[in-house]
């Protein structure tokens, strides 16, 4: 009985370790997703000011900084204005967010992916799945080769610090009502494949 139990136990510890991630993609030109169709520059938005990170799709534990971003996306000269407003000796210089070009942000406002993944509830035993992190993505309309780009990556618990309300979400049916991004989320008022 003790061996049965143990190799149990070590069984559900292993399937903890190797818990699964589910990605889910929101299309925001369908109606129902049309407050999730802000989020992507909201994000984008506090980015460019610096009050939230962001981090590469490869190497989500890795920070990725505005100007990078800017210069993967081929805003050199917007990258080299953010990179020099970063640098010190320039603190005399006004130092405003440099802000994405029309045409990428654009370009990123077609769909966004949102990563979760499974984990064991401690109160209830079951399994239930946590948000993780959004992915930007840089849409194929926009691209040569016609494929989606992976855009960065937002991680939830850095989503969960934007409580300005500049950064809120308009509610369709009551303007005079905003969600936080989070709330947006974890009440999913959003539709996604």
């Amino acid at each position: 009985m003790k061996k049965i139990m143990i190799i149990t136990l070590l069984i559900s510890c292993f399937a903890d370790m190797t818990a699964q991630e589910i990605v889910s993609r929101v299309n925001l030109e369908v109606k129902q997703n049309q407050m999730a169709a802000e989020i992507p520059k909201i994000l984008i938005d506090a980015f460019s000011r610096g009050d939230i990170d962001a981090y590469y799709p490869k190497k989500t534990n890795v920070p990725v900084s505005y100007s990078q971003f800017l210069y993967h996306f081929g805003m050199t000269e917007r990258a080299f204005r953010a990179l020099m407003q970063t640098s010190p000796g320039w603190e005399c210089e006004n130092a405003k967010p440099v802000p994405v070009d029309g045409h990428v942000l654009k370009c990123m406002q077609y769909e966004f992916e949102i990563v979760e993944q499974m984990q064991r509830n401690n109160v209830t035993y079951e399994q239930e799945r946590k948000l993780k992190y959004i992915r930007l993505v840089f849409s194929s309309n926009c691209t040569l080769d016609g494929v989606d780009v992976e855009g960065p990556v937002f991680k939830i618990a850095d989503i969960a610090d934007l409580t300005d309300q500049r950064y809120g979400v308009t509610n369709v049916q009551n303007p005079a009502v905003k969600y936080s991004i989070l709330e947006l989320l974890r009440l999913k008022l959003y539709s996604a494949n």
